[in-house]
């Protein structure tokens, strides 16, 4: 895991609840948005637009990390 992804997986261990994506798309229409929070075992993700009623998707740090490092290298669109 980069440095980078270690300090935004710090971030989002510091806060509560959900944090949305800075590289949410903001088009007017909310999509192509992605939310995270850390959990006590690692991290979950979810769809912003559907709020509660989204499923949400279990990761474990590494596999959240690997998940950052994909998205920020274009590896993952």
């Amino acid at each position: 895991m980069t440095s980078h992804n270690t300090e935004s997986t710090r971030a989002l261990q510091a806060g509560e609840g959900w944090r949305k994506s800075s590289r949410s798309a903001n088009n007017g229409n909310g999509s192509d948005c992605v939310e995270a929070r850390a959990t006590g075992d690692g991290f979950e993700v979810r769809d912003s637009k559907l709020g509660m009623e989204s499923p949400r998707f279990p990761l474990s740090t590494n596999a959240f990390g690997s998940l950052l490092t994909g998205i920020k290298s274009g590896e993952i669109a």
